[in-house]
């Protein structure tokens, strides 16, 4: 019997409703758009970040936790040029994932260092075949690398720790070493999502008051228009409780439905951006979906204040008699 109550209220009264229903949907779609775009740059800014090699740089020797890449730097003659060569370890291959390297690492020639030297694969230099060329786009393309020997001095840690910007300091800090933190790459990204986040959130602000506001208008003069039914539960018996629950039932609805439709739209609407801006598909993150459901949720609830107060101050006596 409620149910078909509830039911007959939306049905008989399409327009008022529909009002209502465009300030859950939009806000609903906005949010959803915003906050999943947001989160999933973000994931794509940690894995490009994690791409682009270490983290922290210690020029010198420290303990260092994570993943490292101790250095030895010396030089040595090839013919009458000075060359730098660096002893490196294994994993300086893991910690430089976007270098380019031809052939195997072993004894590693870098790329201008070959092309100046005319060295390839197989040829001999110092003493050590060459066994890969590898283009990093940094200085050690002026290099030659080879296996570095424990022995020797360490000039430079390359280290991957885990946290962003702020944690890897603190990592530094608590070491207590002189580190420097990768960070420009990072703070660039970064400043460029907090101000587009930031424009979005200003918007959805505007957006949201605008929908509560609209919302409970709408829902207002749907209370005035019924007051005979209300004056009529209020007779038969009903108490506040009841009154409530039936404006709750149909703002319930209408959150339902505008939280679906909304969020729908608001995820094609995210990969719309995504192409736009990055011209790449958008994951879908759950989080975004459970924002824009509180979002709404909020604005139901503030909408939903004026009518519900309207409709507990009718009196049952005074209505009837109007009608």
């Amino acid at each position: 019997m409620f149910a078909r109550i509830v039911k007959a209220s939306i049905v008989h009264h399409p327009r008022r409703f529909a009002v209502a229903l465009a300030a859950i949907l939009v806000p609903a779609a906005l949010v959803t758009a915003v906050a999943n775009f947001a989160l999933d740059a973000r994931a794509k800014m940690k894995t490009e970040l994690r791409s682009r090699g270490p983290n922290l740089v210690v020029m010198g020797d420290a303990d260092v936790p994570g993943l490292v890449a101790r250095r030895s730097v010396s030089t040595a003659a090839v013919g009458d040029v000075e060359i730098t060569v660096i002893g490196a370890d294994a994993t300086i291959r893991e910690l430089h994932p976007g270098w380019r390297l031809e052939g195997r690492w072993g004894t590693v020639a870098g790329a201008r260092l070959a092309s100046r030297h005319k060295l390839g694969i197989g040829d001999r230099v110092l003493g050590r075949t060459i066994d890969g060329i590898v283009e990093t786009g940094e200085a050690e393309d002026d290099a030659l690398f080879v296996a570095r020997d424990p022995s020797a001095p360490v000039a430079r840690i390359d280290a991957r720790v885990p946290g962003d910007v702020a944690e890897v300091e603190a990592v530094a800090a608590r070491l207590g070493i002189e580190a420097r933190v990768q960070r420009a790459l990072a703070a660039s990204e970064g400043a460029i999502l907090g101000k587009l986040t930031l424009a979005f959130g200003l918007v959805g602000l505007l957006v949201g008051a605008v929908s509560a506001l609209s919302m409970a208008m709408s829902l207002a003069a749907g209370v005035a228009q019924r007051r005979a039914e209300f004056a009529l539960w209020r007779a038969l018996g009903a108490g506040d409780g009841g009154i409530v629950r039936l404006l709750a039932a149909e703002v319930a609805a209408l959150l339902g439905v505008g939280l679906i439709a909304g969020a729908a739209a608001g995820l094609a609407l995210s990969q719309a951006l995504g192409t736009a801006v990055f011209g790449q598909s958008v994951a879908v993150r759950p989080a975004a979906v459970v924002a824009a459901a509180l979002a709404c949720a909020a604005i139901a609830a503030a909408g939903a204040v004026l009518p519900v107060r309207r409709a507990l101050a009718v009196e049952p006596a005074l209505a009837l008699k109007d009608e």
